[in-house]
């Protein structure tokens, strides 16, 4: 009977030791993730010098963003969804839940990568983003551009 309560008593104290460890490893954790959304938050910024030359172009700043290759941070680094590699101008977010409109893999740049989505890129040039309006040949086609309404005609 002596050892069964030298027995319980040691296991009533390593749980409790146990619980105490598990209560602090919660804490630490919810530290560190806090820690790593915000330095997530800085990876995931666009450069100062983007950001300044947007400004030189009168260019809103708000509309310059870094994207990075999902394949490099997605699942390895980062806790956003696609690990930065997609970006939503509609919602300001690098997450796929976003339903995002550009995605960066395999050093491609693309649109319409999911479901019936779809999309038009064009490369514009060495062209001041500031000089870019509705004259120009490629805004133009999209201005002009009447997406279907019927998913047969989408896909």
């Amino acid at each position: 009977m002596r050892y069964f309560l030298l027995l319980l008593m040691f296991a009533f104290s390593f749980f409790a030791a146990a619980a105490q460890t598990r209560d602090e490893a919660v804490k630490e954790l919810g530290r560190l993730k806090e820690r790593g959304r915000n330095l997530e938050s800085i990876i995931l910024q666009p450069d100062g010098k983007d950001i300044e030359s947007a400004r030189r172009e009168n260019v809103n700043v708000f509309s310059v963003f870094r994207i990075l290759p999902r394949e490099t941070y997605e699942k390895v680094l980062l806790e956003t969804r696609g690990g930065g590699g997609y970006y939503s101008f509609v919602m300001d977010s690098h997450s796929y839940d976003d339903t995002p409109q550009i995605e960066l893999a395999d050093d491609d740049l693309s649109v319409g990568f999911y479901g019936a989505s779809y999309g038009f890129m064009t490369d514009l040039g060495e062209v001041p983003l500031s000089e870019i309006d509705k004259q120009t040949n490629a805004a133009g086609f999209l201005l002009n551009y009447s997406p279907p309404v019927e998913l047969a005609k989408v896909r």
